[in-house]
């Protein structure tokens, strides 16, 4: 099950639940599908598009949840940086990964890898209103999720559980298309 699927049955059967609680404040499944929806339609405002790459260099905050949420429902794909990591490394990591943008912490180290657009969203907030709210992807197959490690190579991993697989494209074994990206064993 891809995170927009949980975050949506999640509003459907408990919206009064609590979602998430974070620095002393509480938001219900409710409040954060609606603020997941909002930080897409920020997303797509600044022109993103499903299989872009967007890398979230951000503490473990309800902010880093929201973008990881949004992502997944524009089918962006989320690069999340390792916080411990150096500006080096984490200019290795944006080099390979190549994303399209980068959001970040001012308190987190700065790269200097070349990236198209950048935030530092406790600086300048992501211009978020409630009313133009994108479509959620809803194809597991459109939806990636990039990992870096600490030597800064990178695995791409797709999330992806359909109930009934499509016969004409192979979910497992020797006749699966390759993925993108780096794979485990493989060097480019």
């Amino acid at each position: 099950m891809i995170y927009i699927h949980s975050l949506g049955r999640a509003t459907r059967y408990f919206p009064e639940r609590t979602a998430l609680a974070a620095n002393g404040k509480r938001s219900t499944f409710r409040e954060l599908d609606a603020r997941v929806g909002r930080v897409a339609g920020a997303l797509t405002r600044h022109g993103f598009k499903a299989w872009d790459r967007l890398a979230l260099l951000l503490p473990n905050e309800a902010e880093y949840i929201e973008l990881v949420y949004a992502c997944a429902w524009l089918g962006v794909i989320a690069v999340p940086l390792n916080t411990r990591l150096s500006a080096v490394e984490i200019d290795r990591v944006l080099t390979d990964a190549n994303p399209r943008g980068l959001i970040r912490h001012s308190s987190l180290p700065r790269p200097t890898a070349e990236v198209s657009w950048r935030v530092v969203l406790d600086q300048e907030p992501l211009d978020v209103r409630d009313n133009s709210l994108p479509d959620p992807i809803y194809d597991p197959d459109a939806i990636s999720y990039l990992t870096s490690a600490s030597c800064a190579a990178i695995w791409q991993t797709e999330i992806a559980s359909r109930p009934t697989p499509s016969p004409a494209i192979p979910r497992f074994g020797p006749d699966r298309p390759q993925r993108r990206g780096c794979l485990p064993g493989k060097k480019r």
